[in-house]
């Protein structure tokens, strides 16, 4: 079972080079699969992915190694959105454009 796909959407959040690292910590984890690519435009970036578990466990997870990049960790990042296949973070102080 190579897991669910799931879609991970950031609003102001940071720069590519801040989701490359982001991306490096999600692959090291064997609960993540698939070929993870990342989409990025001003203040929007997206993640496709698979994932072994349950949505809120992916969101703990993405949540806790957020907060091992830095840029992210000093944007206190937190779930904006758990629906479904689609998980939206965004730092705790931004309001989400509405789905």
């Amino acid at each position: 079972n190579n897991g669910t796909p799931y879609e991970l959407r950031f609003y102001s959040a940071g720069t590519f080079r801040d989701f490359r690292s982001l991306v490096t910590l999600l692959k090291s984890d064997g609960s993540f699969g698939g070929d993870i690519q990342i989409t990025s435009l001003t203040d929007y970036s997206k993640l496709n992915c698979t994932f072994k578990d349950t949505p809120d466990n992916l969101a703990n997870k993405v949540l806790d190694y957020s907060d091992q990049v830095p840029t992210f960790k000093a944007k206190v990042m937190d779930v904006k959105l758990l629906y479904g296949r689609q998980v939206s973070f965004a730092p705790q102080n931004v309001v989400i454009p509405q789905p």
